[in-house]
């Protein structure tokens, strides 16, 4: 399920509309922009949330406009190595992704169009893991005062 539909990405964004109209990007162009913007919202709220979400929260619709615009400003300007000819572009990528980082992390909740808040997915909370489970770990979860450290740790083998 996409987030947006090119109808209102045209409609929120009138240059795309006359770039459309005199060929200098196409339909399919657009599509995938909208494609690439959902792939990124998804991989970074799929972790909380089940997807597909069963409504599109307003965050997200916004966040999905505002990187189909990166893609297109991304698209339509030659690059030069400084970046300078789009300054803004680069730092609002990077804030729409602490956008949906802050989101997954649960400091910005997703609310529903009716104004409640759309739930985590128990599913998807419980199947949190840690980067450190291959690891020896120093300490146990004994008792305080049978807690011990091996005699051996960090010593070079």
């Amino acid at each position: 399920m996409a987030y947006v539909t090119q109808e209102e990405v045209l409609a929120s964004f009138s240059r795309l509309n006359d770039l459309l109209d005199r060929g200098r990007i196409s339909s399919s162009l657009i599509d995938l922009w909208i494609s690439s913007a959902e792939g990124i919202i998804n991989s970074k709220i799929a972790l909380k949330y089940d997807l597909p979400l069963s409504e599109t929260p307003a965050i997200i619709k916004s966040i999905a406009l505002q990187l189909v615009e990166y893609f297109a400003e991304k698209e339509l300007h030659t690059p030069t190595s400084s970046g300078d000819e789009v300054p803004w572009l680069y730092p609002r990528y990077d804030r729409l992704m602490e956008l949906l980082d802050e989101i997954r992390d649960g400091k910005i909740a997703l609310t529903k169009s009716d104004g409640t808040i759309l739930e985590p997915s128990n599913r998807q909370l419980s199947a949190i893991s840690s980067n450190h489970e291959e690891i020896d770990q120093i300490f146990s979860m004994r008792d305080a005062w049978d807690s011990r450290v091996d005699p051996d740790y960090g010593e070079d083998e």
